[in-house]
Order: C-alpha cells, then structure tokens, then sequence
C-alpha cells in the first residue's frame, strides 16, 4: 500500500539520558528531535491519563528515515512491562534488533558505551546463512539485539550495510494467537516478508527458557529491506509462560508501542477494529517531532501492542 512504513518503536523511560547513551555511542544514531508534551496531548496522542507531562527524544539512523522515540514521563511509571526472569512472556513488545556484519566490533562498542551483552549467545543456521545473535537487556527491560551475519547476510535485510550497526531492523514481539496479529497488520496494509524458524538450543538458553523452544516467526511490513514487524510464537507449552496484554501499557516503562505511517488514518482505525484492535486514542491533529503536524490516532493490537498511525496533516484533517 502506498504510503505505508513502520517508522519505530516507542519506549517508555525514566532514564532518557541512558538511551540518549545507548542509541548514539552504541548503535550510531544521532538525537534528531526533542519535544514536550503536556496532559492534553499525552491524551489526544496515546489516550494516557494522569501523568503531567514527557519529554520525548527522537533518534534516528543518519540517511534513514527510521528511528525509535524515547519518551520520559513526570512522573516516570515505577513498573516496567517486561520481566528479564521471564523473557519468554507473550503478547508485548520484546526485541529492537540492530543488524552486524562485525560482530566483535559491534560488541566492543558496546561496551565503551558501558552496556554489556548476556552471555548467552544464541548461533543457528536460517536460508540466509549462519546467524550470531546475542541479546542486551537494556534500560526499562528492552531488548536490544544483535543480529551479526555475513555482508552478504546483512544486505539483504537492511538499507544501512556500510557501517558497523545498521538502522533498527525489526521490532518483535512473542504472541499466543500468531494468525490473529497477522490478520491485525494485513488490515493495516503490510504482507509477510520473511518467515523463518528455530529449534537450537543455544536460543532456548539466550530467551531463559525452561523447555524446548520451536520459534515460529512470520515477519510483517513493506518490504524485506524497511524495518517491519516480528510475529514470534516459541512453541512453548501452555501454562509456562504469561501473557503482558494487561501490563504493556504507557506510562509503564519498556518497549511500549510503534508508531506507522499509514495513507488515511481514519480508514485505517475501522480496519483495525474489524481486525479486533481497541481505540486508545481517536483520531485528531497533533505535533510529533520530528515529523510536524500530523494526523494521529492510536489502537491497542489483539496480542496488546500500541500502535500509533499516523499521516502528514496536509494530507486531510481528523474528519476527512
């Protein structure tokens, strides 16, 4: 559909300055906005209540037009929607996965940024050859992965393959009911650009899993090489894990939501609520830095992810 992207995720923070850190020194974006919101527009934008106001920070990968907003509520949330004793939780945003041709570079960097990978790496084979990924529990309980192949590897998934960290990748999220997430972005207009499956043991021990995982991932956006939207069912039994729906939401702290361009923000909220998502936020106009006034709304995904459309306000007001 034309028009549509997923633009990046929205992370929730008590810590804007340790992101700040993270994203620019480690992962090689450059801070491209700040902005604050007050009551009325934390409302209009994400339907949230009782907090007085955030600061939010836009960063971005340099030559791209991808990036991840960082939000800082004031009040911050005490709670955080993730666990790291449980990574295996379904149904809330878990993983921003950053892709590597350079594996011990990108780790180096890392840590003189002062983060530090789990030990635990996971190594398997996929189509596309042999795949290292390895995990940071980050700020608020976000995963930032590191997904380290060959050049060839890399370039075939991403726009960025010259440098040492390519742009955000995807944004992934463990799900109990895998069709019913796929029929929610099929509403929104994205197809399925990649599937692949799992069964090593070293990702059984990166996760912290207890049982035998057999991950199931069907992948949703534009194209292979624009960052899109992982759909991950580990294959764990019932009754081992929880579902986050209730938990992932703003103001509490973590990888809360993401934020889509779509053609008509109106249209896309009734397809979205055929496809079983709730209204957060109705439609209406607002500024979101960087990308000036747009026309926003935001619904909560059947798996209780946010996801915030939006389109450029001189493409048609709130009632259009």
């Amino acid at each position: 559909m034309e028009d549509m992207d997923f633009l990046g995720p929205i992370v929730s923070t008590g810590e804007l300055h340790t992101w700040q850190r993270l994203l620019t020194q480690a992962f090689g974006m450059e801070q491209a906005a700040r902005q604050r919101l007050n009551r009325a527009e934390m409302a209009a934008l994400w339907g949230v209540q009782g907090v007085d106001q955030a600061h939010v920070g836009y960063f971005q990968t340099p030559g791209t037009r991808y990036g991840i907003w960082v939000v800082q509520f004031d009040p911050p949330s005490p709670c955080t929607i993730r666990d790291p004793a449980s990574g295996y939780d379904c149904d809330a945003l878990k993983v921003i996965d950053f892709f590597t041709a350079d594996f011990s570079g990108a780790r180096a960097r890392l840590e003189r940024a002062g983060f530090t990978l789990k030990n635990e790496i996971a190594e398997y084979d996929t189509a596309n050859g042999r795949v290292l990924e390895a995990h940071l529990w980050g700020p608020d309980d976000v995963v930032c992965a590191l997904v380290a192949g060959s050049r060839e590897f890399v370039a075939k998934f991403v726009t960025v393959s010259d440098r040492l960290v390519s742009e955000v990748h995807s944004v992934s999220a463990p799900v109990r009911d895998q069709p019913a997430v796929v029929r929610f972005y099929e509403s929104l207009g994205f197809r399925e650009v990649h599937r692949y499956e799992i069964t090593d043991t070293s990702f059984q021990h990166l996760v912290g899993a207890h049982d035998p995982l057999h991950i199931r991932a069907i992948n949703m956006g534009v194209t292979r090489q624009r960052p899109y939207l992982g759909i991950i069912h580990y294959g764990l039994p019932e009754g081992t894990y929880q579902s986050l729906a209730e938990h992932a939401r703003l103001p509490r702290r973590g990888l809360a939501g993401v934020i889509v361009r779509v053609p008509h923000v109106a249209e896309a909220v009734l397809r979205c609520r055929d496809a079983g998502a709730r209204v957060l936020a109705p439609v209406a106009e607002i500024g979101l830095e960087p990308l000036g006034s747009v026309i926003a709304a935001s619904v909560r995904a059947p798996h209780g992810v946010l996801h915030t459309l939006i389109q450029p306000a001189s493409a048609g007001g709130p009632g259009d």
